[in-house]
């Protein structure tokens, strides 16, 4: 009985194993970048055949029908684009030389935490205008402000909530001492 169960446990690793090795042919790059507040990023996205590359969109899960950016036939597409890109976002290289549709993304923010997902589409697919792409992502890539910046922040913020709760209760002392007079 226990033979069984340690075949049958080694055989459930082997299926997992096998089934994670898959994986790597679906996303062909995951990784994480961890940076500070401020500071312009790089998301690196490269396809494996830069021939008649016709859009590129970077997407965030969390954005849900918006998206971090959409290119089309050499132009930006700002419908859809959630607002927090605008004017922050571009492609390193608009020509995609050498399939390189990395995304340029400047003055990260505390709002820009979150995975990322780089698709493209090529010239004979099905593409349909203002559709989002169905294809799988060609790379993935989970973007964090370090801890120490979001402790900042979250310290800024609570300065900012107590001195203004000082202010407010010392004004309301003030108040009911002239009330009492």
């Amino acid at each position: 009985r226990l033979k069984f169960s340690v075949i049958f446990g080694i055989h459930r690793i082997l299926l997992i194993v096998i089934f994670d090795l898959s994986m790597i042919h679906i996303v062909s790059s995951l990784s994480g970048i961890n940076t500070t507040a401020g500071q312009d990023v790089t998301l690196t996205c490269r396809a494996p055949n830069n021939n008649n590359i016709i859009v590129v969109e970077w997407s965030r899960a969390d954005l849900e029908s918006e998206y971090v950016i959409l290119y089309r036939d050499g132009h930006f597409v700002p419908d859809h684009q959630h607002p927090s890109f605008k004017n922050r976002v571009d492609l390193q290289d608009r020509q995609m030389k050498d399939g390189d549709v990395s995304l340029i993304l400047e003055n990260v923010t505390i709002d820009d935490n979150g995975t990322y997902e780089c698709r493209i589409f090529t010239r004979g697919a099905n593409c349909r205008k203002g559709a989002h792409l169905k294809t799988d992502p060609i790379s993935i890539i989970s973007l964090r402000l370090s801890k120490s910046e979001q402790l900042y922040f979250v310290l800024c913020n609570l300065s900012a909530l107590c001195y203004f709760l000082f202010q407010t209760r010392k004004s309301l002392q003030l108040s009911l001492d002239r009330k009492s007079l």
